[in-house]
């Protein structure tokens, strides 16, 4: 896959003086190799000016550039580039001055790889500079680069690179060779980890672990006594393991059980707490322990969690159709608190929508019969109950007239609707379809009997309207979930939007003060003629 070299020049060590003995300490003359800076900016500027001498480029880029003026990335870029049109080969330098990776294609095969390893070193002859041939590895099926490890899946990784604490660092992939330096407190190669004798940890040691377990975060952080609640720990080195951490934690002397399937190592842990009801402290800290509770595998939350007692006292709206889809609020206390909710309207489900430490609010299933039916509200194990709050089933409503029966294409027109049990749906809306065009309009509801709806729009539709009137393909009504009601047999008519004449054939008229002013509006068929007094 690859080779690395690590080419040098006469001199050792590649400083700036000594690759100025492989060309002049003067201006270089045509043909020769150029004159080398006094001085680099940074260390990668110097392998950068010994690689662009290998590929035959200095001259062109020049080196005063490299003289404490400016950074090499831009001039790596370049180099790159062009070594990979000459020799179709990747070439990169690393933290060692003069150190040379080449990486071929996946599709090279293993002689047109030594073709162009030969190309290279000729080169690098040809610049007098030289390699020794026992730091040369030839053929690698992985190679340290700059602190990365470079696999030949085109894989380029570095162990600190978003590894900054032990347990992310030991859970990387085995094949990186990435383990964590105790006395630097960092993730590194066994190389990088200095000096020879401190303590390297790495994954594939089974007894590996992390010291200084850390939680960063609770969720929740309130939860009812009774237990039951799913709690969610997020942090740093919380085991490597779930056998690290299973018999762990406790929120002050209540256990809590993790669950395996939700461990994530190093990161989460997620558990079920016990029942508290016989532990008297309201608030207590969340402690994890790594295998052992010993100080440097010990950890407690920053905040600690405490126990509530939630409870609800009202349900708004009190009442709502046998068909269900009311949207209801239960007005109480603490009923954000644990991991989880259900709310049943008697034997069903409420279908849940969102909560926060005042209200829950859920839809409505459907009844079984017309009457009041308890509500029933269960935060994780604990099972809250009011003998007080009921939610009243009522027989679903119906439409019996619209009056007027028409409106304009454009909508607006206030209508009045007749029905029963009108009042026990809280937002009704008026629906209307015609063509592409459909729109919906708000109503408001004056008893069980009446209730006014402006007529819905249906002027954008891609179908005309005959003066005589047009019937929509469907009128209706949207009343929580009453699917009797969203198309009804009502006769129902759109007409042309009105047109008005203009005042006078050059649009202005001219009228003495207390003159009548006339105008004339033709709606649809009628013609209607309306004489509107304006007194000036």
């Amino acid at each position: 896959m690859a080779a690395s070299h690590q080419a040098s020049s006469t001199g050792a060590g590649c400083h700036g003086t000594d690759v100025a003995e492989a060309g002049s300490s003067e201006e270089s003359a045509p043909g020769q190799s150029p004159a080398a800076p006094s001085c680099f900016p940074t260390e990668q500027s110097r392998v950068a000016f010994i690689i662009i001498l290998l590929v035959g480029q200095a001259r062109e880029s020049g080196t005063a550039m490299w003289d404490c003026k400016l950074d090499c990335c831009v001039s790596l870029r370049h180099l790159r580039g062009d070594v990979a049109l000459r020799h179709r080969v990747t070439c990169c330098s690393i933290r060692n001055p003069g150190d040379v990776f080449m990486g071929n294609p996946p599709s090279t095969n293993e002689r047109d790889n030594v073709q162009h390893v030969r190309r290279v070193l000729q080169q690098l002859l040809e610049n007098r500079l030289f390699v020794k041939l026992e730091k040369c590895e030839f053929h690698g099926q992985s190679v340290p680069f700059l602190g990365f490890i470079l696999l030949p899946e085109a894989h380029l990784y570095k162990c600190y690179a978003m590894r900054d604490s032990c347990g992310m660092c030991l859970k990387a992939d085995p094949r990186f060779d990435c383990g964590w330096c105790v006395q630097e407190k960092k993730c590194s190669l066994r190389q990088e980890c200095a000096p020879p004798e401190s303590i390297w940890m790495h994954p594939s040691a089974g007894n590996s672990r992390c010291a200084h377990p850390k939680i960063n975060k609770l969720f929740p952080e309130t939860g009812p006594r009774q237990g039951g609640t799913r709690l969610t720990i997020t942090g740093e080195n919380l085991g490597l393991q779930f056998r690290d951490i299973m018999t762990g934690v406790r929120l002050g002397k209540v256990p809590c059980v993790p669950i395996e399937e939700e461990y994530v190592s190093a990161e989460r842990i997620v558990c079920l707490l016990n029942d508290a009801t016989g532990y008297r402290v309201q608030e207590a800290q969340v402690e994890v322990c790594v295998r052992d509770c010993l100080a440097d595998y010990r950890a407690l939350s920053p905040r600690a969690f405490t126990f509530v007692t939630p409870y609800f006292g009202r349900v708004q709206p009190a009442q709502g159709p046998l068909s269900g889809g009311t949207r209801i609020t239960i007005e109480g206390n603490h009923l954000n608190a644990g991991s989880s909710v259900v709310v049943n309207i008697g034997r069903h489900s409420c279908h849940f929508k969102k909560r926060s430490s005042k209200e829950i609010v859920c839809v409505t299933p459907a009844g079984v019969i017309a009457g009041s039916t308890p509500v029933m509200v269960d935060i994780d194990s604990a099972e809250l109950r009011n003998p007080d709050v009921k939610f009243n089933y009522t027989e679903d409503p119906t439409i019996m007239k619209i009056d007027p029966d028409w409106s304009i294409a454009s909508g607006g027109t206030l209508l009045t609707i007749s029905g029963t049990n009108l009042a026990t749906i809280k937002e009704p809306k008026i629906r209307a379809k015609y063509g592409s065009a459909e729109s919906f309009h708000n109503c408001t509801v004056f008893n069980n009997s009446v209730m006014v709806c402006l007529a819905p729009s249906v002027a954008d539709s891609d179908r005309g309207f005959a003066e005589t009137g047009s019937g929509p393909d469907e009128i209706g009504f949207y009343m929580d979930n009453v699917q009797a009601l969203v198309v009804v047999n009502e006769s129902f008519s759109y007409y042309p939007d009105p047109v008005f004449e203009p005042l006078s054939p050059t649009g202005i008229l001219e009228l003495k003060p207390t003159s009548p002013l006339i105008l004339k509006v033709h709606i649809s068929s009628f013609k209607w003629l309306m004489d509107l007094w304006l007194l000036m």
